[in-house]
């Protein structure tokens, strides 16, 4: 990426601030603060560290704005005189040509100074006491006790059998509540339990209109042991031994309202039909979704 430099220098011609700019707007600063000896003393940064040059860029773009500094004096001086003056070399003590890479770092100069400050710089911004940088590089994520529990979890769940299984229960248990919602359960469910000579039947039934709670059978009277009603609207209407019989339990319920009933065993019961054949049946007068779960016995037949 081309990088661009500006920099800023007092009335001494000493080297203020260096502003290097990498593409369009990304930038950095550095700002020299001098010794008493006119020695720079202190290097600020200003900026992103990611967006810094490195230490040996920053060197040679300190050292690129000395030589502006020295190509500006040499274009105000006036031209040198003609005659046996060599500009491009300078002649050494000892009366030999000085090699100008030397000039690079020399011994205890600014750009040593530089170079050196640079470095500690550098090396301390990269994980700054107490900050987050710090903090986050002293966790060692490769080996938590947490993340390898976790995986060792997730490598057990990818393979494990009770899943499948937990998958056919939900289906299962989503297909119930279906049915229950729609009515297609009533009728649909019994549970047999010899007990007390006779044997309990129990049906769930969801009525939202006048009709059998439990069927009529033949040669036999239905008996009923235990009653549980639930209204999903305001409800009213009566339990009946059949379709304009004698209405035995009267309900009125609210939304969310329900009522449940003692078990009487058998032979007791809270009602039962008046003639062999007939059914128990639900009777509205304020008609709404309503669920039942009755348990019956059929087995007199007188």
């Amino acid at each position: 990426m081309t990088m661009r430099v500006e920099s800023r220098r007092d009335d001494n011609g000493r080297l203020l601030k260096i502003t290097i700019y990498k593409g369009t707007a990304k930038k950095v600063q550095l700002q020299f603060d001098f010794a008493q000896d006119e020695f720079i003393d202190t290097i600020t940064f200003f900026g992103r560290r990611e967006e810094l040059p490195s230490a040996s860029e920053i060197v040679a773009l300190i050292s690129a704005k000395f030589m502006e500094r020295v190509q500006t004096l040499g274009n105000i001086e006036d031209a040198l005189p003609t005659g046996t003056n060599s500009i491009g070399q300078v002649t050494a003590n000892a009366g030999t040509n000085l090699n100008t890479s030397l000039l690079a770092l020399e011994a205890g100069g600014n750009l040593a100074a530089i170079l050196a400050r640079l470095d500690v710089a550098l090396s301390t911004r990269a994980l700054e006491a107490g900050g987050n940088l710090a903090t986050i590089a002293g966790k060692d994520f490769a080996t938590q006790t947490t993340l390898a529990l976790l995986k060792t979890r997730a490598d057990l769940l990818a393979t494990e059998a009770t899943l499948a299984t937990i998958h056919g229960h939900v289906d299962s248990i989503d297909g119930k509540i279906t049915a229950c919602d729609t009515g297609a359960i009533a009728g649909s469910l019994t549970q047999s339990t010899k007990h007390d000579a006779a044997t309990y039947k129990t049906v769930l039934a969801s009525l939202n209109a006048d009709g059998n709670l439990v069927a009529g059978v033949a040669n036999k009277l239905i008996k009923l042991h235990y009653l549980f009603i639930m209204a999903t609207a305001t409800v009213e209407g009566d339990i009946k031994d059949k379709s304009g019989g004698v209405a035995f339990i009267h309900f009125k319920h609210q939304d969310r309202e329900g009522v449940s009933t003692a078990f009487l065993s058998y032979p007791a019961c809270l009602m039962k039909s008046q003639a062999v054949g007939d059914p128990l049946y639900v009777d509205f007068s304020t008609a709404a979704q309503c669920y039942f779960t009755a348990v019956y016995t059929d087995a007199d037949a007188v």
